[in-house]
């Protein structure tokens, strides 16, 4: 497919007591797209970093960071590599300092590698000579959870989807191996919720997108229903891929973006879902369509940035999703953010 727009925006969906609305901030000094993005803390504050992706011409190495108020700076130290669809996520390594892992990912020789590299973000620099990853994959999905491991599952290599499951121990600096995924998938969305158990959404099987929930235990394995309801997690509105996955601080996981079945043409719908309930609900629409993006939560909002569209448009808007705040015990990714909202 040709890609003829690239954005890297961040736009806020802003919450208030009886509904949610879209905000615009500043965009991103360039544009590319199949990056992976984590948040880490640095003087204080929690921000995002955004780390490699693709252009139409190249691969990126390059590393942004984006903070709430004084939006972009970077590039900072450049990736040991080039690489676009990787996967990141943040843990603390042996001396309990917090690192992000950054994931396989394809490379300008390979769709697939298994490296594992980390950054330090107070200090801007990079860790290599890692563990691999046992299965080389691109368009995976690494999920910190409370336990201290890393669980990295799916994505494909060669054009072969991949249900691998694997977890990475960084004070250690092993890898453990898990039972496979019921079924491949890449190109989807994975995110620890704040019930302690991992969700997984979506996704290409190789043979399609699907609508498919998984409900993951860390440390045990995947549930058949979901435990708050003793039932089979209900499928998606519809099938999805390539979208930003990533958990509101009222502890529900927003489904923003992506490609949908029939259309390969990305979308500006925001699907929410509740992990209690097992319900899905529609949120206010993206200003813009876009696929290939990346979301997390910082603080009271999810951001979701950036990702491609068919044509270019006026403006690059960089999105964020707010939500309220119930009463409830916070999991790591679930808790306010140093910098407050």
């Amino acid at each position: 497919m040709q890609l003829s727009t690239r954005l890297l925006a961040l736009t806020l969906l802003a919450s208030a007591a009886s509904a949610q609305t879209w905000n615009t901030y500043p965009s991103k000094p360039n544009d590319w797209y199949n990056y992976t993005a984590s948040v880490a803390e640095q003087g204080g504050e929690n921000q995002i970093f955004v780390f490699g992706g693709q252009t139409e011409t190249s691969i990126e190495s390059d590393v942004y960071r984006y903070h709430r108020t004084t939006f972009w700076s970077g590039p900072l130290a450049p990736m040991p590599g080039g690489r676009d669809r990787a996967t990141s996520a943040t843990a603390l390594n042996n001396l309990g300092q917090e690192r992000i892992y950054v994931f396989g990912g394809r490379s300008s020789s390979s769709w697939g590698t298994n490296n594992v590299w980390a950054y330090d973000p107070v200090n801007d620099l990079w860790e290599t000579g890692l563990t691999p990853m046992p299965t080389a994959r691109a368009e995976a999905c690494a999920v910190a959870a409370d336990d201290g491991w890393i669980y990295v599952f799916g994505g494909i290599l060669n054009g072969v989807p991949k249900a691998a499951v694997e977890r990475y121990h960084p004070p250690t600096d092993t890898w453990e191996i898990f039972p496979d995924m019921a079924f491949p998938r890449y190109s989807f969305g994975a995110v620890a919720a704040c019930d302690s158990f991992i969700y997984l959404f979506g996704g290409e099987t190789g043979s399609g997108q699907t609508t498919k929930v998984a409900i993951f235990n860390p440390g045990g394995g995947f549930f058949v229903n979901n435990q708050h309801t003793a039932a089979p997690p209900t499928d998606m509105f519809w099938s999805r891929s390539s979208f930003g996955c990533a958990v509101g601080r009222n502890g529900h996981i927003y489904l923003i973006g992506g490609t949908t079945t029939p259309s390969p043409v990305g979308t500006n719908s925001v699907h929410k879902y509740n992990p209690w309930t097992d319900t899905w609900t529609m949120e206010p629409n993206l200003p813009t369509s876009r696929a290939a993006l990346e979301a997390v939560g910082m603080g009271s909002r999810v951001w979701a940035l950036g990702g491609y569209r068919k044509t270019w448009p006026t403006s690059r808007p960089t999105v964020t999703c707010g939500s309220t705040v119930p009463a409830s015990a916070w999991s790591r990714a679930c808790r306010p953010s140093a910098s407050g909202t």
